[in-house]
């Protein structure tokens, strides 16, 4: 084994035993510095998706197959240069990366678009680099649909047709698909490498971060695996932020941490088991009971970075002094008032409706009135006869009538 794959950072070894070539090999200085990418600006629609499961979180991909091309070092394949010349050459993915400026490998495809023989077999592999490098297809997204268009035109333009000959649309297709399918599987065994024991917190799987992967992506992409939501997913049914504290604060052997998250876990278990405590998040799930109702400024424990207390609760979700919200008299009054109040608008947005439907009754019959009163006009002479005048009169001012 090449001394450089027992470095110190365990990322890098990883990707040298599945690429056969260390992150700091010298034969990747023809890649450039990547660390920022200028992604390209194309209208055109990219399909980046794998299948209709691609909102399931990640499983621990399958080992490849060690007969397959990736294991492969060389390939024969057909090579031309910028002059146009052809030739046949046994190449690695080294030799690609340091292939001069003009020269592609040429690939054949079969009726359904795919690419295929020796040149398909190298066209794989480099696919398998370019979907694993999280600088130029960040992992912090949710899934491959979410993945903005101008960084897969960045890869599929700057970085594949540098290398290859693929310029039908319909090969695009299916190679950022298989990207897709790469990116997928190499972020969840990134992710089950680091916290393959199953024993760190979530703070601890942020702080091992590997050279070259934005802190910041990979603190979304972690909050991401170890939310609620996701373990709901991998384990078919609803989860309580007691059940995520829980799997967060134990080690493979399903023992607590330490003896403080065994507390909390004891708790947490008996308020689940007691029928009191539900999925849905609230000041008096299971978590809150074990920990108390007081969330930290700004944050809801259990559900990772983002939502607030105020979101979450409500605007009465403030820090409370003085004991829980389950035991306060307080708060029970505060919620029956306000059950009190809303009875009382309604009630009253009720009354005004009957109201206004009153209003307009009285408007229609004056209105049919006055028009009596103008047609009796006319038809006299502008003169009402005195019985009509009394009527008017009466029907005028309601108090004279007897």
């Amino acid at each position: 084994m090449d001394a450089r794959s027992c470095g110190n950072d365990p990322i890098q070894d990883m990707v040298h035993d599945a690429f056969g070539y260390h992150p700091n090999d010298e034969t990747m200085d023809e890649v450039g510095d990547t660390s920022e990418v200028q992604p390209t600006h194309d209208d055109q629609e990219v399909s980046f998706e794998v299948n209709d499961d691609d909102d399931q979180e990640d499983p621990i991909p399958e080992e490849e197959n060690e007969s397959s091309n990736s294991t492969r070092t060389r390939w024969l394949v057909e090579v031309i240069d910028n002059e146009g010349t052809v030739k046949y050459e046994q190449l690695s993915i080294q030799d690609v990366w340091a292939f001069p400026l003009g020269t592609r490998v040429v690939v054949p495809f079969n009726e359904l678009n795919q690419h295929i023989g020796n040149a398909g077999g190298l066209l794989s592999s480099f696919l398998g680099i370019i979907g694993r490098n999280f600088r130029w297809l960040p992992l912090s997204y949710k899934n491959s649909r979410d993945v903005p268009n101008d960084y897969k035109n960045e890869v599929y333009h700057n970085q594949i047709q540098e290398k290859f000959v693929v310029n039908d649309d319909a090969h695009k297709h299916n190679i950022l698909k298989s990207v897709s399918k790469t990116w997928k599987d190499g972020r969840a065994k990134l992710y089950h490498f680091i916290n393959r024991d199953k024993t760190l917190t979530k703070e601890e799987v942020i702080a091992k971060v590997s050279d070259g992967i934005s802190r910041e992506h990979w603190t979304s992409f972690v909050d991401y695996r170890m939310s609620a939501k996701t373990m709901e997913t991998e384990r078919g049914g609803p989860v309580s932020r007691g059940d995520v504290w829980i799997a967060t604060h134990k080690k493979s052997n399903g023992l607590a941490i330490n003896a403080k998250a065994k507390n909390v876990i004891d708790k947490i278990l008996s308020y689940e088991s007691s029928g009191n405590s539900s999925y849905e998040v609230s000041q008096f799930d299971s978590l809150a009971m074990a920990l108390g109702s007081q969330e930290r400024s700004g944050r809801v424990r259990g559900m990772g970075l983002g939502p607030t207390p105020s979101q979450v609760f409500g605007v009465y979700a403030r820090p409370h002094h003085g004991g829980t919200r389950s035991t306060d008299p307080s708060y029970s009054e505060l919620q029956n008032e306000l059950a009190r109040m809303r009875k009382a608008m309604d009630e009253s947005e009720e009354r005004n409706r009957r109201m206004e439907a009153k209003m307009v009754e009285n408007d229609e019959r004056n209105r049919r009135m006055e028009a009596t009163i103008a047609m009796l006009l006319e038809r006299f002479g502008g003169q009402l006869p005195s019985e009509q005048a009394g009527l008017q009169n009466n029907e005028a001012n309601p108090r004279t009538k007897k």
